[in-house]
């Protein structure tokens, strides 16, 4: 037998977490601040983000243009192509990526050429600022993420993507928490696993970082892609630089 349901004018029960919510301090603010100008003060309202002028009249006329030109309803989830590729275009390091699908000795050769031709359409990062390595580093240094925390397909413990460093550069030295493993694509490059000595290592070659394990990558004449993987409950996590001095390039 089925439980009887309650009437119709039965009061809803709140949950004692939804009853200890308060107001909106926005809200209160506004209420505050409409107070002020019906005693006619002077106010400057920047409240719920609405501004005391109206829109621009060519702002207006771009939106309807947009709204008639079919350009309204959701965007695609990985973003907008030609904005996606605008945003790449202006990472220095993609300079290198002709010399990267041009290798004819790289590993996967169909692999690399694919991704030179998406790289424009990638969303392109940097881990580290210019303070903490110099302009000249970030210059040759940009990675790309295809499934993990900040990817266009979600994985919570999983991270993979491809790297870029440009010829001659010094990744110094540097730990996560999270387990690491690289796949040289293309361009040979010397590595540093704790205190061992430099290894170059070829495309094709994989290499293995533990947890919290200091590493460093140095690249020669040219330029690397590699393929890596981050293996972590907290793909969030940034790198931690090693205190070695004179690690600025610039």
């Amino acid at each position: 037998m089925n439980p009887p349901l309650d009437p119709p004018n039965a009061a809803l029960r709140i949950s004692r977490r939804g009853e200890s919510l308060g107001t909106e301090n926005a809200f209160v603010v506004l209420a505050e601040v409409n107070g002020l100008v019906r005693q006619g003060r002077d106010i400057v309202s920047f409240c719920i983000g609405q501004p005391d002028f109206p829109t621009p009249s060519n702002i207006q006329d771009a939106g309807i243009a947009a709204i008639r030109g079919g350009k309204h309803g959701y965007t695609p989830s990985a973003g907008i192509d030609e904005l996606r590729a605008a945003a790449a275009s202006g990472m220095p390091v993609l300079r290198w990526l002709p010399q990267i699908a041009g290798d004819a000795a790289a590993f996967g050769v169909d692999l690399v050429a694919a991704v030179a031709r998406a790289a424009p359409s990638l969303s392109w990062r940097q881990t580290y600022s210019a303070q903490e390595l110099g302009l000249a580093f970030l210059d040759n240094y940009g990675w790309s993420e295809i499934f993990g925390d900040s990817g266009p397909l979600a994985s919570e413990r999983v991270a993979c993507g491809f790297l870029i460093l440009g010829p001659a550069t010094h990744y110094p030295r540097h730990r996560h928490e999270a387990e690491e493993m690289y796949l040289p694509l293309s361009g040979t490059a010397a590595w540093q696993q704790g205190d061992a000595v430099w290894r170059h290592r070829p495309p094709g070659k994989l290499i293995h970082h533990a947890s919290f394990e200091p590493h460093a990558m140095r690249t020669g004449a040219s330029p690397l892609l590699a393929l890596y993987l981050w293996r972590s409950a907290n793909l969030a996590q940034k790198a931690r630089l090693d205190d070695v001095a004179g690690r600025r390039q610039d």
